[in-house]
């Protein structure tokens, strides 16, 4: 018997027999998941659905019956066969992979078929003759190959009506080549071949059937997943039409499908055709051969089907524990930070802000919010703190977390969170990673302490060299040098055009102007955006950034997922994670720059927040994963739990490029103004990330990126590429030799 609350920890149960969903939920670990044998192992209590009994899990592979007194309360629901129907969430706001109304809903195979015919997706060809009261809610007709008539009861026309639609059907174009009419009489939805056929994968069968092509396999899966997606989205799109009544339950929706497929050939076109949704089934007979059916694949679809079925349930679960957590945030950040606070609000959070702009735009956006005009001086910082928590105190507010996602403030944050007693890394490792020098001599002093060899760029060396701030963000002012004599002169520069925090916000000139000389690394540039947990990785994300504009640093192009191998990307993670802990960094989600050279990884800097620009959002568009909702979590002490931390895979690829209005002025203001940017983006045509606000279409020695132009293809990043590409330069966008478009975006693989 378990005893106690845990107050942070997501519990994803299902109800269900050990054959479905076992295999998933013991990946998930003994904190996380529970299997409910019985019904009666669950309660309903006001909203919530609470466990009584379950078997739990740990990651050795061990089950355990567990008691649990007080009963633990259920964070994402599942059932599956024989106990789909049960109205276990009906009257409960638990998000649940489905419900009993949902079950009976898709489980209908005609209707189910008809929503199918209507998105023309195919189906068998079928004639459905309805006597009343039966399913007369479907409307009469023909919809694709699927025909429903409605009949009534006992005319002896009635009769004839019938043999004349049956002879009609048989002698329909749809069912000419017919080679096997299949009749069913009753209401059983099984499918054809669950209970009567062994599973085996799609290449062994292939081979079988004399089809030696192995890139046959790899067609016909991504035909297969194709199709399924479509399903998926048709399902999706009807239930958004339905009331929490419909669905079984307000949190009630279908997360995952298993779909029932034929492959048909109509001379030599090979066409799928959907027989039924049943994932019970599916999950069923799946259970015994891991991964079975899609070994013929390419890589990554076998990872990528076990990943959804895992993402989206912990994803809910984690999301709906987060709900009415107060969060505290230091620094609201620019333009580029807006989606922060559209997105909490989704997520149900309550904001606290702090900001030196009492007339900033989010202080409208969130709960709570405390103007500080003199934020920007770090000197006091210590004060800055007193002050924030005098506020929390006198206004009876009591974050669960505290978090900054704005670079100037995360210093100050981690002394909030130290006095608060909130989850963070602490003051002293906040301090290293924001001064780059001190970042790399601490990290030196380890390595040659423990006779490690690694990562770091700080060592000695000559020209040509790099300078840049000791706290600067953005690559404001950070060059290439060749030579003492232009390195005097960059400094002198530096030190007459950015001084002070006015003459260039949100840089770090807060901090003060001092500057380093860094060696300079030749190699790939890339970021790891990392999410940890009490030191442990939960989650990496590797991007690959193109050449720059030498003698500046300011970033050109990117795509995502990285174009290197996969042992390289491996390599990098485990270099971006032993740099965090080196350092201190525990707790949060950070993004570390680093060049792969032909040694191995070397260290540019560590950004103790998470990273800026395209990358959370493209993150969450590729992954599933949100690095905003992942650092919110982190804050309040919540574990970010994914199905895999470092190879969960890419649905696709992005490639993009960075426009600055130095090189791109007049195409933002014709060609490529931001009103036919954001037409383009809602059309589907470009992925726009807006980093800048409009009247700041101003050119200057010193500039960060207005914005991030992008393209999305689902297969493949070469053509990414040369679609971005072919876009830019409808856009005015592609600008050579002064910005070469074709030449950044060349050193991808």
């Amino acid at each position: 018997t378990r005893t106690g609350t845990p107050r942070n920890i997501p519990k994803t149960c299902a109800l269900s027999v050990p054959t479905a969903f076992i295999r998933h939920l013991s990946q998930v670990g003994i904190r996380d998941a529970l299997l409910c044998l019985c019904p009666s192992w669950l309660s309903r209590s006001s909203s919530s659905l609470l466990v009584h009994k379950a078997v739990t899990f740990d990651l050795g592979g061990r089950t355990f019956l567990s008691n649990f007194n007080p009963p633990r309360r259920v964070t994402y629901f599942l059932s599956s066969d024989p106990w789909a129907e049960e109205e276990m969430t009906r009257e409960t706001d638990c998000p649940s992979g489905g419900s009993g109304a949902l079950s009976r809903f898709w489980g209908n195979v005609l209707t189910t078929r008809v929503l199918l015919q209507k998105a023309k997706i195919h189906c068998p060809p079928t004639l459905a003759l309805l006597l009343p009261p039966g399913q007369m809610e479907l409307e009469e007709g023909k919809t694709g190959g699927v025909e429903v008539v409605h009949l009534e009861m006992g005319a002896e026309e009635g009769m004839n009506s019938v043999r004349n639609k049956v002879d009609s059907f048989l002698e329909s174009e749809n069912m000419r080549g017919s080679e096997r009419l299949v009749c069913r009489v009753g209401v059983s939805d099984d499918p054809l071949s669950h209970s009567h056929s062994l599973s085996q994968s799609l290449e062994t069968t292939l081979l079988e059937c004399g089809f030696t092509d192995p890139t046959m396999a790899k067609s016909l899966c991504r035909l297969a997943l194709d199709t399924t997606l479509s399903c998926l989205c048709v399902v999706m799109e009807t239930e958004s039409s339905m009331s929490a009544e419909q669905r079984g339950g307000a949190g009630a929706q279908t997360d995952m499908i298993g779909v029932d497929l034929l492959f048909t050939m109509d001379g030599s076109i090979i066409r799928p055709v959907i027989l039924g949704l049943h994932p019970s089934l599916c999950l069923h007979s799946s259970f015994q051969e891991r991964g079975m059916g899609m070994e013929g694949c390419d890589s990554g679809i076998e990872g990528w089907s076990r990943g959804t079925l895992l993402l989206t349930p912990l994803t809910r679960s984690q999301y709906y524990l987060m709900q009415g957590k107060t969060v505290l945030v230091v620094g609201a950040g620019g333009h580029s930070k807006k989606f922060i606070w559209k997105t909490a609000k989704q997520y149900k959070l309550k904001i606290l802000l702090v900001d030196s702009d009492p007339a900033h735009f989010a202080s409208q956006l969130v709960d709570h919010f405390l103007p500080l005009p003199d934020l920007p001086d770090h000197r006091r910082d210590d004060q800055h703190c007193s002050r924030i928590c005098d506020w929390l105190l006198s206004s009876s507010l009591r974050p669960d977390g505290c978090v900054c996602f704005w670079d100037e403030c995360v210093v100050l944050t981690s002394l909030v969170c130290d006095r608060l007693g909130l989850r963070g890394p602490p003051p002293e490792a906040i301090r290293i990673a924001k001064e780059k020098s001190r970042t790399h001599r601490h990290l030196l002093g380890l390595l040659k302490s423990t006779g490690t060899n690694l990562i770091t760029s700080g060592g000695e060396g000559g020209f040509p060299a790099v300078m840049k701030l000791e706290y600067g963000a953005g690559a404001v002012g950070v060059r290439k040098v060749g030579s003492l004599e232009e390195s005097l002169a960059h400094f002198e520069r530096i030190g007459g055009d950015l001084r002070e925090e006015t003459d260039y916000p949100g840089i770090g000139l807060g901090w003060g102007n001092a500057m380093i000389l860094m060696e300079y690394v030749g190699g790939t540039e890339h970021d790891v955006d990392v999410v940890l947990f009490e030191g442990r990785l939960e989650g990496a994300f590797v991007s690959d950034n193109g050449p720059t504009c030498t003698p500046a640093f300011t970033e050109t192009a990117a795509q995502m997922p990285s174009g290197l191998a996969p042992d390289k990307r491996a390599q990098l993670i485990r270099a971006a994670h032993h740099a965090c802990l080196g350092c201190g960094l525990r707790d949060g989600v950070f993004n570390v720059e680093l060049k792969m050279t032909e040694v191995g990884p070397r260290l540019i800097e560590i950004n103790a927040r998470m990273g800026g620009f395209y990358l959370c959002d493209w993150i969450r568009q590729l992954y599933g994963v949100d690095l905003l909702m992942a650092a919110f979590m982190v804050s309040c002490g919540v574990r970010p739990c994914l199905p895999s931390a470092t190879a969960l895979p890419a649905r696709g690829h992005f490639a993009g490029v960075m426009v600055v209005v130095s090189r791109h002025l007049q195409a933002l203001r014709t060609t490529a103004n931001p009103e036919r940017l954001r037409g383009l983006h809602q059309e589907g045509a470009l992925w726009l990330n807006e980093l800048a606000e409009e009247d700041e279409l101003i050119s200057g020695e010193y500039e960060e990126p207005f914005c991030n132009v992008g393209v999305r293809d689902a297969h493949n990043a070469a053509n990414a590429r040369q679609r971005l590409l072919a876009l830019c330069q409808g856009l005015g966008l592609h600008c050579p030799p002064r910005y070469d478009l074709g030449y950044f975006l060349s050193h991808f693989n």
